[in-house]
Formats: structure tokens, C-alpha cells, sequence
């Protein structure tokens, strides 16, 4: 059977056009996505009822028979992209929180050394700001689970504070007394770090807001 003749047939037609309407809450790509492969799969359910002799007539009746209803299969394929765009956000998160909060690790190093390595603190710092970009920008959906995961990443925030006063602590003891670079260093360091923590907080909210605006 010729694939144009089956696909202009009106309950085939119609069944497209429901399954369509049903996701039209999805990002066109998707969607078209999505449609293509079930137009394949339809087409590749014609070619084996035809070989199994089953006249052109009933064909149609015959493949849609054996597919999901227009309103279950829309649900499902909701369903899957759901699952798909949680895991991308979880992923662009885990990324981001990782540049921006694991950034800090290298930049408490100045404070054991007495001074700052431009060329060694620069990737960190570029890190920094990429990541942050992301979790600025990203647009991510907030929701349970990837709330979850986020408070789960901000369990890692108290070594942000710990390591710090251990390399002051082990550069006072190499001096054998207060390094006012490290001592100072330190003191913006947690400025920058306490800010920083209050924008991570806030961040959910933030991006909430932005989400409410946009619709």
C-alpha cells in the first residue's frame, strides 16, 4: 500500500490530527518529532498487514487497532518527555552547582599560599561564572524532584567554609603568625561566599518568578 494513499485515508487523518492537538502543550520539535516516528511506526504496521494479505481497505482500521487510543498515547508520550526534560535539567543543574560551588575550593587556595597565581585561579574563576550563567539563565522547571536534588548539592555549602579557615589555619603555622594577605583574603572570601549562598537560596524563586512572568 503507497504510503501517501494510507496516510490520506480519513480515519488515519484523524487520528494523527487528535494524538496532535493532545500535544500541543510541547515544544514544536518535539511534537514533530514525536509525530514522525509515529507516522513511521504506522506505516511499518501497514507494510506487515499487507504482507500478511489483509486487504487495503480494512488496512487502516486494522493498524490504528492496534495503537494506543489518541488521548493514551498523547499521555504517554507526555510522560516520556516529562522524564526526558527532568533528566536534562538534573544534568544543566548538577553541572552548574558543581562549577559554581566546586570554583570556591580553588579559590581558598591564596589563602595557604600567601598570594594569588593569576594563571592558576583563572579556569576556576571562568567556571565560576559559566556555571552561575547556567543557573541564572537556564530556565530550569522546578519541581520536587529536582528540588530535591539541588538541596541534596547544597549539603556540600559548610565545606565552603571549613577549608578556608583550615589553609588559614595551616598559614599561620608555616609564617608562625597572621599573613595579613591570607587574613584579608579570608575575610572576602567569606563576604563573597555568605552572598553567594544567599543567591543559591534564592535561585528557585527566582527562576519561578521569571517562569510566571513569561507565560
Amino acid at each position: 500500500m503507497r504510503k501517501d494513499r494510507f496516510f490520506s485515508h480519513q480515519l488515519v487523518q484523524s487520528y494523527l490530527d487528535d494524538v496532535c492537538k493532545r500535544l500541543h502543550d510541547l515544544p514544536p520539535d518535539v511534537k514533530q518529532s514525536y509525530i514522525q516516528k509515529l507516522r513511521s511506526d504506522l506505516y511499518e504496521k501497514t507494510l506487515e498487514k499487507e504482507k500478511k494479505g489483509v486487504s487495503p481497505e480494512e488496512i487502516p482500521q486494522s493498524v490504528l487497532m492496534e495503537f494506543l487510543s489518541p488521548n493514551e498515547l498523547a499521555a504517554d508520550l507526555l510522560k516520556e518527555y516529562d522524564r526526558e526534560d527532568l533528566n536534562h535539567h538534573v544534568i544543566k543543574l548538577s553541572y552548574s552547582t558543581v562549577l559554581g560551588i566546586g570554583s570556591f575550593g580553588a579559590l581558598s587556595v591564596p589563602i595557604l599560599l600567601g598570594f594569588i597565581n593569576v594563571s592558576a585561579i583563572l579556569p576556576f574563576v571562568i567556571g565560576f561564572i559559566i556555571g552561575n550563567i547556567y543557573l541564572l539563565f537556564g530556565k530550569f522547571t522546578w519541581n520536587r524532584t529536582l528540588l530535591s536534588h539541588f538541596q541534596k548539592t547544597m549539603r556540600f555549602i559548610p565545606w565552603m567554609f571549613v577549608l578556608p579557615f583550615v589553609l588559614f589555619a595551616v598559614r599561620t603555622m608555616i609564617v608562625r603568625q597572621i599573613d595579613l594577605f591570607s587574613f584579608y583574603y579570608l575575610v572576602g572570601y567569606l563576604v563573597v561566599s555568605i552572598l553567594y549562598i544567599r543567591f543559591l537560596k534564592m535561585l528557585p524563586k527566582h527562576q519561578e518568578t521569571n517562569t510566571d512572568l513569561s507565560r
